[in-house]
C-alpha cells in the first residue's frame, strides 16, 4: 500500500473509526489500494450533531474580536504550513506542476499558491 494516510473521523475532541465498514481508496492509474477512510454510520452522525450543538453553546459565547484572532491565528498556521501541506497533497495526487485532471475534465492548480492569506500579510 502506497504512504497515503488511512483516516479517521474527529467527533467530540477525539480521533476514531467509524462504526460502518472504512472505505478502500484505490488508485485509478494503477488499481492500486492507497488508503482508507473511516465511514460513519448513524450514530456517529448523531453523536456528531450532539457534539456541535454543545460546542456551539461555547461558541456563541465568544467575543468577536477573539474569533477574529482565533481565525487570524488559524490562516497563520496555515500559511506557515502551507508548502508542507502542497507537497504532500502533490505527491498524492500528481507530479505533474501544471495541475491535476479530475474526472469532469476540469483542471485545477496543484501548487501552494490556493492558500489565500485572511488579511493579506
Amino acid at each position: 500500500m502506497a504512504a497515503y494516510p488511512d483516516t479517521q473521523l474527529y467527533i467530540n475532541g477525539r480521533w476514531r473509526d467509524g462504526s460502518d465498514e472504512s472505505l478502500t481508496i484505490v488508485n485509478p492509474a494503477s488499481g492500486e489500494v492507497i488508503g482508507r477512510v473511516s465511514n460513519a454510520g448513524k450514530g456517529d452522525l448523531d453523536e456528531a450533531l450532539s457534539a456541535a450543538a454543545a460546542g456551539f453553546e461555547h461558541w456563541r459565547q465568544v467575543t468577536a474580536f477573539e474569533r477574529a484572532k482565533l481565525m487570524h491565528d488559524a490562516a497563520k498556521i496555515l500559511r506557515d504550513r502551507s508548502l508542507r501541506i502542497s507537497v504532500n497533497r502533490d505527491s498524492h495526487f500528481s507530479k505533474s506542476r501544471t495541475g491535476i485532471s479530475l474526472s469532469r475534465g476540469q483542471r485545477v492548480r496543484s501548487n501552494s499558491a490556493c492558500l489565500v492569506a485572511v488579511r493579506g500579510d
